[in-house]
């Protein structure tokens, strides 16, 4: 395994992106998964380390690797082909659904 550095600003980065991505603002996130709004902006402005709790239950959220948040890599070869078939089976779905 190569040598990798947990950067934090990185790290809070990558959670805004993926945030931007699938439209879901911080507040919305903070208070599916029960974390303190207010304490994770802070954490944020700080550029701190997520708990492991806070760092487990986002990338599970986010249907990502916890190595992928922490780093910026996946090392899954098989994610693209995961996200490719979730959306041919909603596409799916919604024709039958209609």
């Amino acid at each position: 395994m190569n040598n990798l550095i947990f950067d934090e600003k990185a790290f809070w980065l990558r959670l805004k992106k993926l945030s931007h991505e699938r439209n879901i603002q911080q507040k919305k996130y903070c208070e599916d998964l029960g974390f303190n709004v207010q304490v994770f902006r802070n954490k944020i402005t700080r550029n701190t380390y997520p708990t492991i709790e806070q760092l487990v239950k986002l990338a599970q959220y986010f249907e990502v690797s916890v190595e992928y948040l922490l780093f910026g890599v996946d090392r899954n070869p098989y994610q693209k082909e995961n996200e490719i078939l979730k959306q041919k089976i909603k596409a799916i779905s919604e024709i039958i659904s209609n």
